[in-house]
């Protein structure tokens, strides 16, 4: 077992990856649907953001000021999503047709297109640099 220190901002770098392939899932869900459970799709959001995502959750240097307001209407949107969902999913594509999902999926594909403008962060070194709006 290592007893090596991660930083705070490397493991906010790796959160950060982890939100950029979350946000592929959503924006390449129709070229596959039936590849993943909705159920454990949509809860999969609050393993990397709590929600109610605020600004404060998504900090310079790891992400923009542009990056952290969309990923911030991400979450609105996921919320709404999951508020008008039962608890209990039961047929995925007819949950998909819900105007709430498209609203999630296009906020997904803005998010990840702001965020790619960066890409990925290093997964075991610290980024550098300063970010833009």
């Amino acid at each position: 077992m290592s007893t090596e220190s991660v930083s705070t901002q490397l493991v906010d770098q790796r959160v950060r990856n982890r939100i950029i392939e979350y946000l592929a899932m959503l924006a390449t869900h129709e070229s596959d649907p039936l590849a993943w459970d909705l159920a454990e799709t949509i809860n999969q959001w609050e393993d990397w953001v709590h929600s109610p995502a605020g600004e404060d959750q998504f900090l310079c240097p790891t992400y923009s000021p542009d990056e952290c307001a969309h990923l911030v209407a991400v979450d609105k949107a996921w919320s709404a999503f999951a508020d008008a969902t039962p608890v209990l999913l039961g047929d995925d594509a007819a949950e998909m047709q819900r105007p709430e999902w498209r609203v999630l999926v296009l906020a997904a594909c803005a998010a990840l297109e702001v965020m790619m403008q960066r890409g990925r962060l290093p997964e075991d070194h610290q980024a550098h640099g300063s970010v833009g709006a």
